[in-house]
């Protein structure tokens, strides 16, 4: 199942932006208990939502894409809008000295970014949704959402927002739509 689009539905949000460090197991189809989206989202984040502009989103999606093809948990995974990261491309991101993000210094590797099957607009405000780790405490270097404005702030986790969705959008079990664990080809490799 793809926890992602329930976070988004409860959210009510435009983008959910997670990174994949936070996700530790997947959620089969079939029932579920509550210890199984623990086992699968076990760190208790709490879930937030803040405008940000295109341009930001862009930059996030470039950020977790810096380190392809080694493994990192900063890197995006998402729901409401899909890339392709070129992996032909090098990273140009800039880090300053403890990590943390502070330009694109070149051609970017993330391309063809699509919010709701429309290019992504750097200009428009966006709801984008998540863990406060990320969008808020700008963790795994996430600093291009510093300042932005907050919407909504820790008033449910991601795992009761999943079970939220579960219960209230699933009648209590996953079907074969959610079958697929990757997702829906939101993210591609070239």
């Amino acid at each position: 199942m793809n926890a992602l689009c329930a976070t988004m539905a409860v959210l009510d949000c435009d983008i959910v932006l997670v990174n994949g460090g936070s996700i530790r197991n997947e959620l089969q189809a079939g029932m579920l208990t509550y210890n199984d989206i623990l086992e699968a989202f076990p760190f208790g984040n709490m879930c937030t939502v803040l405008e940000a502009s295109g341009q930001q989103v862009l930059d996030a999606l470039e950020m977790g894409a810096m380190s392809y093809p080694e493994e990192s948990g900063g890197f995006m995974q998402v729901a409401g809008l899909s890339y392709t990261i070129d992996s032909s491309v090098p990273s140009s991101v800039m880090l300053d000295e403890k990590g943390n993000f502070v330009k694109v210094a070149g051609a970017r590797r993330v391309v063809d970014v699509m919010v709701d099957g429309k290019p992504l607009d750097v200009n428009k405000i966006y709801s984008v949704g998540g863990n406060a780790y990320i969008l808020k405490s700008a963790g795994d270097g996430m600093t291009m959402f510093k300042g932005a404005k907050l919407l909504q702030d820790a008033q449910i986790s991601d795992a009761d927002a999943i079970m939220e969705y579960i219960q209230n959008h699933l009648n209590a079990k996953i079907g074969d739509k959610y079958a697929n664990a990757y997702g829906d080809g939101r993210i591609t490799i070239k």
